[in-house]
């Protein structure tokens, strides 16, 4: 999601991003119940039913980046020149790290020898 708000403060003029925004988190919004249970319903059909899960899905994402690079041929791009701030991201890096180190005691621990259960 946060690639398609990108995207859409680039192309969409401000006044109307709002907007544009809600539709594309209503439209967004409402595959998210069938796709479990189209998904359920094929990952029940037998022995070979997760498969079909696969099969419809790759060709669907296949589809999906077709048409993806071929709209945003049609956009208007300006090379803009970036830096990045390696030294907030070492800091970000170190501070997920001490976080997960904090939450996941046993993490430096094989799971058989002294990891307490959750």
């Amino acid at each position: 999601m946060t690639l398609a708000f990108t995207i859409v403060s680039d192309v969409v003029s401000p006044a109307s991003a709002a907007v544009t925004w809600a539709c594309s988190a209503r439209s967004s919004a409402w595959p998210r119940w069938p796709g479990p249970l189209i998904g359920g319903y094929f990952a029940g059909l037998g022995s070979t039913g997760w498969r079909w899960i696969f099969y419809i899905n790759v060709p669907l994402a296949i589809l999906a980046v077709i048409v993806c690079n071929q709209v945003l041929r049609i956009v208007p791009f300006t090379r803009r020149e970036h830096k990045i701030d390696w030294l907030g991201a070492g800091f970000m890096v170190g501070q997920c790290g001490v976080l997960l180190a904090w939450r996941c005691p046993s993490a430096g621990r094989p799971a058989g020898r002294g990891a307490r259960p959750r």
